[in-house]
């Protein structure tokens, strides 16, 4: 069926045009955003003509950093439920035997909801183990997706499951690809587990430690880079990144790892501008965490105010040109509005300005988990940007300033044309 989307404006993200004013969409497909008059002029006489009441629309959002399984297993519990303590033990990696499939489903079906209510309509679903790639794969089989799950497979536990559903790598069935490879190399900063080169305070020369050893890391690393997977490594602390870019520069020499593995090191709280240089040689994107920001008076008296005012540095991500996202913990799905927030204010709890000269604009911020999103999920032929040939995934909202954030309410959230939620 053919749309035309109208009185809005279109935030494109589309290097040509801005701001369009109105948007033609066949099959979901995007077939032209601009001018009202260009888009009209292309109208049928089955064109149906969707008013947006002078809205704004935005492309719809990833969300870089999540693990749904666990908030489904997690509230599940929380919900004492005796069907949760019965599938410790009935849970088979054969998903034919998910002898309580029903039960999480019901929860995945409310947290599908609540993406879509944020405007999220790709996850990239991290730490993915036997069992939960089965209950993906369920999912996908009964057509219960609506968002897309890109799986980022737990490589030190579970490189089997790559190995077992390699013709799901990269290719979205039903909703559902198998992205790539996942590790965590520390723990976070807020839990004084993230690797520093200088130790934390009054914690007697302690920094933190590793998870994985170098010669492990090196060996993984350059499995990863061999069979072309994608890899998203989680490294909070300066020395967990260092040891990355280490291991990484052993075995990329020579090639091109921007066209086939697009490395993702996400969390990189404490970082060195050095380092983002060699991430910027090595084509690696990054993902920051930018939610630590509001624990400010906490992590100065963990670090020390130097170190604190410049963790998440997306400033410096920006000034040498890296791919970013943002994304909050991987138990809470992204609320785009606070993302942006936290990014361009850069404020911590108590209202105080946290890491000024690390703050970027809205604009910038926005881009980041749509455009940079999209690109470092594969996705940047068909998704990031409302222009032709991409699919019309975008938000509908109440107002949104591309120079200053303002905040902003999700009115309503489309898939390939068809609105997915609209709020009451």
């Amino acid at each position: 069926m053919q749309k035309i989307f109208y009185n809005a404006k279109f935030y494109t993200l589309n290097d040509g045009e801005e701001v369009a004013e109105a948007m033609l969409v066949n099959d979901g497909i995007i077939v032209f955003a601009g001018k009202k008059d260009e888009v009209f002029s292309m109208k049928t006489e089955d064109t149906k003509l969707v008013d947006l009441k002078e809205k704004s629309v935005l492309p719809a959002f990833f969300d870089m950093n999540l693990s749904l399984f666990k908030i489904i297993e997690n509230r599940i519990k929380n919900a004492k439920s005796e069907k949760y303590i019965e599938n410790l033990s009935e849970f088979d990696e054969n998903y034919d035997k998910f002898v309580n499939f029903k039960l999480y489903k019901n929860e995945f079906l409310k947290l599908q909801q609540e993406c879509l209510e944020n405007g999220v309509t790709t996850v990239c679903e991290v730490f993915v183990g036997a069992k939960e790639f089965t209950f993906w794969k369920k999912l996908s089989e009964q057509n219960l997706l609506k968002i897309d799950i890109n799986c980022f497979v737990d490589m030190l536990g579970f490189k089997q499951v790559m190995d077992d559903n390699c013709r799901s790598f990269r290719k979205y069935k039903n909703h559902l690809k198998l992205g790539g490879y996942c590790l965590n190399l520390d723990g976070e900063i807020i839990n004084k587990r993230a690797w520093l080169a200088k130790p934390y305070r009054h914690e007697a020369g302690y920094g933190g430690e590793p998870l994985v050893g170098f010669e492990q890391l090196s060996f993984l690393i350059k499995a990863a880079l061999e069979e072309k997977k994608q890899l998203m490594v989680f490294a909070s602390g300066d020395m967990a990144v260092e040891q990355f870019l280490t291991c990484l520069g052993e075995h990329s020499e020579g090639k091109d790892a921007e066209s086939f593995c697009r490395p993702i090191l996400n969390f990189a709280s404490v970082i060195s501008e050095k380092q983002i240089k060699k991430l910027k040689q090595f084509s690696v994107s990054l993902g920051f965490k930018i939610s630590d920001i509001t624990y400010g008076k906490t992590l100065i008296k963990i670090i020390g105010k130097h170190r604190a005012n410049n963790i998440q540095p997306a400033k410096l991500a920006e000034k040498f040109g890296l791919n970013f996202m943002l994304c909050s913990s991987k138990d809470d799905i992204n609320k785009a509005d606070l993302l942006i927030d936290f990014a361009s204010k850069r404020e911590t709890l108590e209202g105080k300005v946290f890491g000024k000269n690390q703050r970027i604009s809205a604009n910038r911020a926005f881009a980041s988990m749509v455009k940079d999103a999209a690109f470092c999920c594969f996705d940047e032929t068909h998704k990031g940007s409302l222009e032709n040939g991409k699919l019309s995934n975008f938000v509908v909202i109440d107002s949104f300033n591309l120079n200053s954030n303002l905040g902003f309410n999700i009115l309503s959230t489309y898939i390939d044309g068809e609105c997915q939620f609209k709020a009451k």
